[in-house]
């Protein structure tokens, strides 16, 4: 899966490339009962943010928490924490929450 990444405050322009692949870990008899693993990529211009997460098939209508693990570039050594949160029409919002 991948998708583009806008900045918030202007919504029209894009600022990188959400890039993430996900397996199913634990099936369920139905999507809501299943549990995922994932790993992703934030592309941006000055380097690249390296995410994993785990989740339950039903977290539609919740936040998700992914941890970051790392980076390169300006990002190199980073870590912390993703929160992403559904939105209206398809659309995700991901909030960066870097460590110092």
């Amino acid at each position: 899966m991948s998708s583009t990444l806008f900045d918030e405050a202007n919504r029209n322009k894009s600022v990188g490339k959400l890039s993430a692949q996900c397996i199913t870990v634990r099936a369920g008899r139905t999507f809501v009962q299943a549990r995922f693993q994932c790993n992703a990529t934030l592309t941006l211009k000055d380097g690249t943010i390296a995410v994993n997460t785990a989740f339950r098939g039903n977290q539609r209508d919740e936040d998700v928490r992914s941890a970051i693990t790392g980076g390169t570039g300006a990002y190199e050594g980073a870590r912390g924490s993703i929160s992403q949160r559904n939105l209206p029409r398809g659309l995700m919002e991901n909030t960066l929450h870097l460590l110092p």
